[in-house]
């Protein structure tokens, strides 16, 4: 059985959103992301993933790497995959440093089909009945993703970050 499969981005036009702070102890990043993610995203932790964790600690500043991501299943044809990228420094010294967070996220949608006449079906179905729940769904994980910033900032003692107002045309 064929699959068809559209990956949305969630921070349209720019793929991934971009965080540069400077605050005291940003290596304490990594013992808070997990309870970060699965409180903003309103999941468990089976949906968590630790990807990538790196330390370089041969010098003054350390250096440090991580990579996580999420699962935000919808239905059962789509889901939502949130990534966070982190890379920083921190001064043994004082703990002062800073660091970059990149958010990353992707509506995920599969649709199965057997014959032409399927995905023809199915191509109907996405454009007829189903987009408006894909943009239910897309406005609902940027607003996760907006509580993730948030919660953040908070974190580190920044204040949060208000969002956009949209003018009405």
């Amino acid at each position: 059985m064929t699959e068809w499969r559209i990956i949305e981005d969630i921070f349209v036009p720019e793929q991934i959103k971009t965080i540069v702070l400077t605050v005291e102890n940003p290596a304490r990043i990594f013992s808070t992301i997990q309870d970060l993610l699965l409180e903003s995203f309103r999941r468990t932790s089976p949906d968590f993933y630790e990807d990538i964790i790196k330390w370089d600690v041969s010098g003054d500043p350390i250096e440090f790497y991580g990579s996580w991501r999420i699962r935000d299943p919808k239905d059962a044809r789509t889901t939502v995959w949130g990534i966070v990228t982190v890379q920083g420094k921190q001064s043994v010294k004082d703990k002062s440093g800073t660091i970059t967070i990149w958010l990353k996220g992707s509506l995920v949608t599969k649709i199965p089909y057997k014959t032409p006449i399927d995905k023809s079906i199915a191509w109907l179905y996405m454009k007829m009945f189903y987009a408006e729940r894909k943009r239910l769904y897309l406005a609902k994980a940027k607003e996760h993703f907006d509580r993730l910033e948030n919660n953040i900032r908070a974190m580190f003692g920044i204040k949060e970050r208000v969002p956009k107002v949209e003018m009405a045309s």
